[in-house]
C-alpha cells in the first residue's frame, strides 16, 4: 500500500505531466490560428498580426514599409490538368522560395488560394521595394517540378504598396498593394508595379 506521501508525489507528478500536455497542445492551437495548414507560412490573420506590429515599429523609427502582394499566373490549368494534389505541391514550393528569398525580418504569409504576400520593413527608396518585388517573381517563375515528373511554369503578378510608417495602415497598404496587382493583371501578368 502506498503511502500517504508517495500518493501526493505521483498525483504531483500527473499534474505537471498533464499541464505540460496542455501546454504543448496550447501551442499547437495558437499555431493553427495564424498559420495555413498547406504551406506552413502565416495565414490572413497572422499576416494582420504582424503587419500591425510591423506599421507602429516603422512608425517609431520614421521608416518605408513595403506590402508586396503576389498573385499566381497559370496557377489554375495547373489544378485544371494536373489535379489539386500537384497544385498543393506547386503552393507548398512556392512557399517554400519566398521564404528563401525573403529577409528573417520579414513576414511573408498566403492569403488564400493561390495569393501571397510578403511585408518588409525598412524599406530605403521605390527602386529597392521594386528591386525586391522582381526577385520573389523571378523566383516564382523558376520551373517547377511535379511529383508526376513535370515541370510547369507559372508567373507572377506582383503589386507593391510602400509607406512611411503612420501614413497608412495595414489595411490601407495591402489594398494599395492590392490594386497594383491587379493593374498588373490586367495590362500584361508576370510583371511587377508598385503603388506609393
Amino acid at each position: 500500500m502506498l503511502s500517504l506521501q508517495q500518493l501526493e508525489r505521483e498525483l504531483e507528478n500527473r499534474v505537471v505531466q498533464r499541464t505540460s500536455e496542455l501546454e504543448v497542445a496550447k501551442a499547437e492551437l495558437e499555431c493553427r490560428v495564424v498559420k495555413d495548414p498547406l504551406t506552413g507560412l502565416y495565414n490572413r490573420y497572422g499576416l494582420m498580426i504582424h503587419l500591425e506590429k510591423f506599421t507602429q515599429r516603422a512608425q517609431q523609427r520614421d521608416e518605408f514599409l513595403a506590402v508586396i502582394l503576389i498573385d499566381l499566373d497559370g496557377f489554375k490549368p495547373v489544378n485544371d490538368q494536373y489535379r489539386h494534389e500537384a497544385g498543393d505541391v506547386l503552393l507548398q514550393i512556392i512557399a517554400h522560395r519566398l521564404q528563401q528569398e525573403a529577409r528573417d525580418s520579414d513576414c511573408v504569409a498566403r492569403m488564400g488560394g493561390d495569393e501571397f504576400v510578403v511585408v518588409t520593413e525598412n524599406v530605403e527608396s521605390e527602386a529597392c521595394a521594386l528591386e525586391i518585388g522582381q526577385r520573389l517573381r523571378d523566383a516564382i517563375s523558376q520551373p517547377v517540378p511535379l511529383p508526376s515528373g513535370d515541370s510547369v511554369w507559372i508567373g507572377a503578378s506582383v503589386g507593391i504598396c510602400i509607406g512611411r510608417g503612420g501614413e497608412q495602415t495595414g489595411s490601407e497598404l495591402i489594398r494599395g498593394a492590392d490594386e497594383a496587382m491587379y493593374r498588373v493583371k490586367k495590362e500584361r501578368k508576370n510583371d511587377v508595379c508598385l503603388m506609393v
